[in-house]
Order: C-alpha cells, then sequence, then structure tokens
C-alpha cells in the first residue's frame, strides 16, 4: 500500500529524539520537568496549604473504595490528574525519573481501582450521582475527562512502553463504542502502532478524539 505523502508530513517526532538548546523554550521545558510537574503533584494530593485543595486524587481514592467522604471540586476534576498523567509522561519520555515513574505507576493504579467493570471511569458520578451517567453530556464533562484520560494512556504508552494505563482507557474506549452501537451509528477503528510499539487492537487516537467529539453524529 502507497504511504500517504500527506500524512508522512505531518508524522512528529518522538520526544525523546528531541532537544531545545533555545534558551528561551528551553528554559520552560526545565520550568515543567523541575517545578511545574513535582508542584502539580502536590497539589493533586492535597499537600500545599492553600484556601481550596484540589481532592483530585482524594476522590479516585473514594471511588476506589479505599477511603470514605463525599466527591469535592468540579464535575470534570479528573480531569487534572489525566493532564499530570500525560505531562509526567512526556517528563519520562525525555528524562527517565525513576520517582517520578513509581508516582505515575501508582497513579495508574488507583484509577484502575475506581475504573467501573464496565469500562465507565468518571469519579464524580460514581461518587457523587452513580445513577445518572450519560444524562447531561453538555454540562457535565464526562467526555471531556474521558478524552484527557485516552491522551494520557497514550503518552505513558508512548514514554514508557507500559500498557496498564492504556488497558483502563481501552475499555473506556470500548465502552463509547457499544454504546455507539447501540445508538446504531457508524464507527471507523482501527490498530494503532507506532513503530516497534503496537496497542493491539487499540483505536488510533485520532479517530478516538473524532469519536468522542461527535457522539451522536454518525461518520465513515
Amino acid at each position: 500500500m502507497t504511504e500517504n505523502p500527506f500524512t508522512t508530513s505531518l508524522k512528529s517526532p518522538e520526544i525523546k529524539d528531541v532537544t531545545i538548546k533555545d534558551p528561551f523554550w528551553g528554559r520552560y521545558v526545565d520550568l515543567v520537568r523541575y517545578v511545574v510537574v513535582p508542584y502539580q503533584w502536590e497539589i493533586l494530593n492535597d499537600l500545599v496549604d492553600i484556601p481550596i485543595k484540589s481532592h483530585a486524587m482524594k476522590n479516585f481514592k473514594i471511588a476506589a473504595g479505599l477511603e470514605n467522604g463525599e466527591f469535592e471540586g468540579f464535575v470534570f476534576q479528573d480531569s487534572d490528574v489525566a493532564k499530570w498523567l500525560e505531562a509526567a509522561s512526556y517528563v519520562l519520555e525525555k528524562y527517565p525519573n525513576p520517582d517520578l515513574e513509581k508516582k505515575v505507576d501508582k497513579v495508574i493504579e488507583l484509577i484502575g481501582k475506581a475504573q467501573w467493570e464496565d469500562g465507565y471511569l468518571n469519579t464524580y458520578f460514581t461518587i457523587k450521582e452513580k445513577g445518572k451517567r450519560w444524562t447531561n453530556l453538555e454540562e457535565c464533562h464526562e467526555l471531556y475527562t474521558a478524552g484527557h484520560m485516552i491522551e494520557a494512556g497514550v503518552a505513558h504508552f508512548l514514554a514508557t512502553g507500559k500498557t496498564s494505563l492504556l488497558e483502563i482507557v481501552k475499555k473506556l474506549a470500548d465502552l463509547f463504542k457499544r454504546i455507539l452501537q447501540k445508538l446504531g451509528k457508524t464507527i471507523c477503528f482501527v490498530n494503532w502502532t507506532k513503530k516497534k510499539k503496537t496497542a493491539t487492537s487499540f483505536y488510533d487516537i485520532n479517530h478516538v478524539a473524532v469519536l468522542l467529539l461527535y457522539l451522536y453524529i454518525p461518520f465513515i
């Protein structure tokens, strides 16, 4: 099969193969690596003395049945954890760090425990509105939060080669597939491959993004 020159030109280099020497942008790379990611870890775990706590990690612990309590934060609070995982994975891809990787693995293990048997993953509806899944897609950010978690799963896989978070989001993506099939929508899925790393039967991240964005619009 002939490779499409347009899609070929859109391929991005891997993060580990890119070194930024420019003093302006290099400063921001170091800022994320040394300050932002570590500080956000403390924020997510409520270790910083600020008036309004994140409660994001605690929400997952409650959803997983590891702690008692009520959901706190915005309906999309889970996305903060997903964004941290994605950012931490980008850092790990370029700058291996055993301590950071251990923290990432710990969070992924917790997320897996909070996931429903059918693949659903959202602490707000798990803790606070268990019977109202999929009832307010416009305002309750279920798809938004899921999309960030899927992106984090792909970033983590590319950075470490581990499939722990990838398996979680595959299960989540499979749930969306079943929902759309029940609605009678036409869906495109492809195997997702990157050089020697292959996520068997996982849906290309771009196709999943389209799937989430066009939940009520059939596409071919």
